[in-house]
């Protein structure tokens, strides 16, 4: 019975960490794209650009430098190894990545979770096209993306303004028309 009453709460934290979607974050206009696929949209590059001044490392020992990305299209893709639906994404992502990264380039955020668990997941989906940012801890994470459980998207313009799109799955058709629409913008 201890053990009943123990676990009902864990289970519980688990599934909404897994599966709730969270409001979007008061920093923007709301918007909806596909289905109930949240668009959150940032007027003031300003504060967007103070955002992206730091250096994160890497999964792979190296390190990426935000503030240098400024300037041009950027995807920036929010992760974690237990996540199901980045799980069901993330060839996807890869092969935009590839296909595109050359006009918009892609920076994925794993996170919460242990290194060689983020490291797992980068090998399982061979996720090499880009750079992958270790944020054990979810301090990045929650930098950008302070109400998002699960997978999440967050496009910069070369302008320095970011829509922040997720709070689920998006497949790889999804993903390629919003890369195409932020090269084009």
């Amino acid at each position: 019975m201890r053990i009943r009453s123990l676990l009902a709460p864990l289970l519980l934290a688990g599934l909404l960490a897994c599966g709730a979607d969270a409001a979007p974050s008061a920093g923007g206009d709301t918007d909806t794209d596909s289905g109930s696929d949240p668009v959150v949209s940032s007027a003031d590059p300003a504060v967007e650009a103070e955002l992206l001044a730091f250096t994160a490392p890497t999964i792979d020992g190296g390190e990426v430098d935000f503030a240098a990305l400024q300037g041009q299209d950027l995807v920036v893709w929010f992760w974690a190894p237990w996540c199901g639906s980045c799980a069901a994404e993330a060839e996807g992502v890869a092969r935009v990545a590839a296909d595109l990264g050359d006009q918009a380039p892609f920076v994925g955020i794993g996170s919460q979770a242990e290194v060689d668990e983020l490291a797992g997941f980068v090998d399982r989906f061979t996720l090499t096209e880009f750079p992958q940012v270790a944020d054990p801890d979810g301090t990045i994470w929650l930098r950008f993306a302070d109400d998002v459980i699960r997978s999440s998207f967050l496009f910069i313009d070369d302008t320095g303004e970011m829509t922040r799109t997720g709070y689920g799955e998006m497949d790889e058709a999804q993903l390629r028309e919003r890369v195409e629409q932020l090269i084009a913008s």
